[in-house]
This record gives structure tokens, sequence and C-alpha cells, in this order.
């Protein structure tokens, strides 16, 4: 799920170390929704969610503060809620997504601009 600001203290709810027998969406408010592949469920208020199958979970670290996963997958469908999609692509101002830096840090996409790509000629 891409997470806009608009539920950005939610998320962070769910981001506690709770006992594994806590509903996270009960303590969130957030709403889980079906997914069409996967049996995991998705996030109703996600406008972008993925299905993915697990393809490898990497330990980083030995358990101590600092330590951590990286968790690979395959992307087996998308869900994109058409009202941020203006022209067939994704309107980042409507999307307003934001990311986890470090700690208790997030961030926007602010002041966004773009440099046009060279597409790949020809032979």
């Amino acid at each position: 799920n891409i997470v806009s600001e608009s539920f950005a203290e939610k998320m962070v709810e769910c981001s506690t170390d709770y006992d594994h027998n806590v509903d996270e969406f009960t303590i969130s408010g957030l709403h889980p929704i079906p997914c069409e592949k996967i049996k995991s469920p998705r996030l109703q208020e996600a406008k972008i969610s993925y299905e993915c199958e697990l393809n490898q979970i990497v330990e980083i670290g030995d358990g101590k503060a600092g330590s951590g996963f990286v968790v690979i997958g395959t992307i087996i469908l998308f869900h994109i809620d058409q009202g941020i999609m203006i022209d067939g692509k994704i309107d980042i101002e409507k999307l307003n997504p934001i990311g986890r830096l470090a700690g208790n840090w997030y961030t926007r996409p602010t002041n966004n601009f773009k440099i046009q790509r060279k597409i790949k000629p020809e032979n």
C-alpha cells in the first residue's frame, strides 16, 4: 500500500510492536478489503496498493537495534484509484504520498520537477 498523508497517523499506529493477537485494523481505524490474487487484505484507504508474491526475506543485522528485514517480492497485481489519474498517469499531488526516512521522521514529495529521459533509439 502506498501511504497518503491523509491516513499517515493511522499508518504509524500500525507500526507499533503489538502482540500477534492484536488487530491493528481495529486499533488504527483503517479498513481491510479483499485482494483478488492473494489471501492478505489491502487497505481501502490506499489510493495505490500492490498484490505481491513473496520471493525472499533477508535478515539484516543481528537482532539488535538497527536490525531489520528486506522483503523481496513480485508484484502480481496493481490497484490504482482512478481519481488520482490524469491522462493515464498518476498525479503525485492527488496521491499525496509520504515516505518514512528513519525513526520518527517522514518526508513528502514537494518541489517536484521533471527531467525528460531519453528514449533508446531503434536500430
